[in-house]
Formats: C-alpha cells, structure tokens, sequence
C-alpha cells in the first residue's frame, strides 16, 4: 500500500470511527422509542405503576411500623412479637393452602373468550370447604400448643400472645385469597393495596389511637401491638371482600353459564400443595430464621434480624410490584400461544425492576448503620446484618419474576421440587451458621438460600423458552 492510498485509508477509518457511536446512538434512540411506543410496555407500565405506588405506601408505612414497634417496644420485647409473629403467618399461610395463585389463575380464565360461571362457582365450593377447613384446624393448633411453644422458647409471655393472633390468622388467610381475586381481574392498585399497604396502614393507625389514651390505656405495650395487627387484618379483610364481591358479579355477567368440566378436588389439592411447598421455601426463611434465634440467642438478635429483613424487603418489594402486575398477564399470554410477547414481558419486568432496585440496594450498603439507628440505639449493630440481606434480595431483582413464569405454564411442581431442596439446605444453614453468628448467621443463610432459589429456577426457566416456542 503505498502513501497515498495509507493516507485515503487512514481518513475513511478516522470517519467510520466518527460514525460508529452515532450508529449505535442512533439505534439504541429506535430500539427505546419502540419500546415506549409498545402497547404492551405501556400496558405493563401503567399495571406497574399502580402496583408500585401501592408497594411504595405499603413499604413505607410497614417501615415506620417497624420502627414504632422497635421503639414502643424495645428490643427484649420486640424480639419476643417477633417470635410470636411467624408463628400466626405460618398457620395464616397454611390456612390458604396454596390456593393464593390458583384463584388468580382461574380468575384469569373466567373472565377469558371462553370463560365458564359454572366452572368458577364449583371452584369457589370446592375452595371455600378446603380453606375453610385448614382454616379451623390450624386455629386450633395453634391455641393448643401456644403453652408447649412458650416453655420450647422459654418466653412465657408467648402462651398469652399466640392464641391474640388467632383473630389475625382468620383475617390473614381472607384477605390473600380475596386480594388474588382482585388481581385475576386486572385490579392491579386494589390487589396491591390489600396485599401490601392495608394492613400496616392500618396497625399505624390503631397503635397512634392506643397511645393517644395514654394513662387511660389499660393494655401493656405488647398486648397493644399485638391487639393493633388482628385489628387491622380484619379491616383489611372486610375491605378485600367488597371488592372481591366486585368481581364476581363482574363473573357471572361475563361468563357463560354452559356446563363444563368439573374440578377434581383430589387435582386442586395436588396443586395447591406445590404452591404450600413453594411459597413455605420463600416465606418459611425468615420464619425459620426467627425462630432458630429466639432458641439459642436472646430476644434483641430476633428483633435486630426481622428489623433489617423489613428494610431489606423495600428491594423485593419492587419485584413483588412487578409479579403482581406481571402475573395476570404472563397467564393470559401463554394460554393464548403469544410465546413472543410472553417472553418480550419478561425481560421487559426485568429492566423494570433493576432500574428501581438498583439505587435502594446501593443507599442500604453505603448507609447500612444510619437506616438501622433509626430503630433505636440498640439495632445500629445490625448493619452488617442488613447489607448481607439485600444481597439476596438484589440478587432476586437481577433474574426478575422467573417464577410466575412456571405458575403460568403448569409448572408449578417444578417450582416445589426446587423449594423441597432448598428448605432444607436453609435450615442446615441456619442450625449450622446461628449459634455462633447470631443474626449476621441468619441474614448469610437466608440470602444463600434465595440466591440458590433464584439462580436454579432462573436456568430451568432459560430452558423453558425453546419449548415455549412450540407451544410446549
């Protein structure tokens, strides 16, 4: 090449250079002005947002909950609500016996072109004597053995307290199947409000009446709080009733009311209890955690543990906002074979819940010490325990809401089998990591724990995609 074609090749390069960001520019302007001009984003943004504003109240009142019990309470006696308090959510989510998702999903197909009346009024029946059933059962359970679980945790004042949130487990287990109801019919902000903020709002409100009394208040401070939550559950529970109601008249309007193929209630319980045996892998982590504490650790590392998991939970809040919005649609996409749109949702859920979640996680690593001082003196040593829990949850607004892709294809006995395996590493976790880390051993287990669930059914999900495409 001699100079004069070097020199011809050297200015084209310098140009091509020039124009490579402007190409690129360019078409990353197109893709994002397609993306905002989609009707499934702009669909997806709007049931989003109204989840979001819910999630956002309901976190921010569940905060300052958190921070008036912490403070109202102190950390011995805050420890001692917190054992209490696992206790009434697992017999409330055993109570629901995994129909949460079920009755969105049939919800979902009531209201679909081919929706049945008669098919939904046979499932209500068929649900209504199951939960109501577990219902009584495990209220009974749990008032019988409140006086063996307080000499088990040798904290007296338990055998008093559980049989107070009886009224609480009732109200718990209505108002999340009520809400699942709500959100089958595309109420996003209803369903969110019920799920998130109502009750919280709601306890906030009765605590500041109780304390208004002031000397005329006849209740010591963990009898109010614990009197507040059943409170407030049932208000909440009333609330998601009427607007369930709502609903189904919306149902039997739409519906035909041909005959159909019945339920099979040895079917609905097979699946119901793969949605228990999911949602006990998800949920039971924190309980579990609690609970190993309060064995071999006194009350204050319980109060400190769930202090930092209601901070934590601002992150997974966001992805909760996005399941919920996601959920219906995920459902209705795939039993209508648009695999495309299906899998477009996803990864647009995806970009929805890193961008929010990203500068909460970043504002919890770097002010760890500040946010936990705002319960009190006592739970600034808690940092360490906060920036180890918002790993987990960081790590589950990275792969997005991949588990509602299995409930919307069948797939949920994956999604048990994968729960089963991770239980039980959590719990060997906790029994292993507790008694010598205290609640820094807590927060470590539980966020391996997530961190295994999110990653194992990430990569089943990847795998599903294929298949998908055939209208697998």
């Amino acid at each position: 090449m001699n100079c004069k074609n070097l020199l011809a090749f050297n200015r084209m390069d310098g140009v091509k250079g020039q124009q490579e960001p402007a190409i690129l520019s360019t078409k990353l302007q197109e893709r994002f002005n397609k993306l905002r001009n989609s009707k499934e984003f702009k669909k997806l943004s709007k049931d989003f947002t109204g989840a979001l504003l819910q999630k956002v109240l309901g976190a921010a009142s569940s905060f300052a909950l958190a921070v008036l019990i912490a403070r109202y309470l102190g950390a011995e006696q805050a420890g001692v609500y917190y054992t209490a308090l696992p206790i009434a959510m697992f017999c409330a989510f055993i109570g629901r016996t995994g129909f949460d998702q079920i009755i969105m999903r049939e919800t979902v197909s009531a209201l679909g072109e081919n929706g049945s009346a008669e098919r939904f009024k046979q499932f209500g029946s068929k649900i209504l004597a199951i939960v109501g059933t577990a219902t009584f059962l495990v209220c009974i359970a749990a008032y019988a053995s409140a006086p063996f679980t307080a000499q088990y945790f040798n904290q007296p004042q338990l055998e008093w307290i559980i049989p107070l949130f009886i009224a609480a487990i009732v109200a718990m287990i209505v108002f999340n199947l009520a809400a699942q109801i709500s959100r089958g019919a595309n109420h996003i902000s209803r369903s969110s409000f019920i799920l998130f903020a109502g009750s919280p709002i709601s306890c906030l409100m009765i605590i500041g009446g109780f304390l208004l009394l002031g000397k005329h208040n006849p209740f010591s401070p963990i009898t109010v709080v614990v009197l507040s939550f059943s409170l407030a559950a049932i208000i909440t529970a009333l609330l998601s009733i009427k607007w369930a109601q709502a609903v189904l008249s919306q149902i039997k309007l739409h519906c035909s009311t041909k005959p159909t193929v019945f339920f099979k209630s040895s079917t609905l319980l097979y699946s119901a209890f793969s949605f228990v045996v999911y949602g006990l892998g998800l949920q039971g982590a924190n309980w579990v955690a609690s609970l190993v504490l309060a064995k071999f650790h006194e009350a204050g590392q319980v109060a400190i543990f769930n202090s930092a998991v209601r901070v934590s939970t601002a992150v997974s809040f966001i992805l909760m906002a996005v399941v919920v919005a996601t959920g219906p649609r995920f459902v209705k996409l795939y039993r209508e074979g648009q695999y495309d749109k299906f899998k477009k949702l996803y990864h647009r859920a995806i970009a929805l819940t890193m961008a929010i979640a990203t500068p909460i996680v970043l504002g919890c690593w770097v002010y760890d010490d500040v946010i936990m001082g705002t319960f009190g003196s006592e739970f600034v040593k808690g940092g360490p325990v906060l920036i180890i829990l918002t790993i987990g949850q960081f790590f589950s607004a990275v792969v997005g809401p991949q588990a509602q892709i299995l409930i919307a294809i069948d797939r949920e006995h994956i999604l048990k089998n994968i729960t089963i395996m991770n239980f039980v590493i959590g719990t060997l976790l906790h029994l292993t990591l507790v008694p010598r880390y205290a609640a820094v051993g807590s927060a470590i287990a539980t966020s391996t724990t997530v961190i295994l669930n999110n990653l194992i059914t990430a990569i089943i999900v990847a795998r599903f995609w294929g298949g998908l495409k055939k209208g697998a």
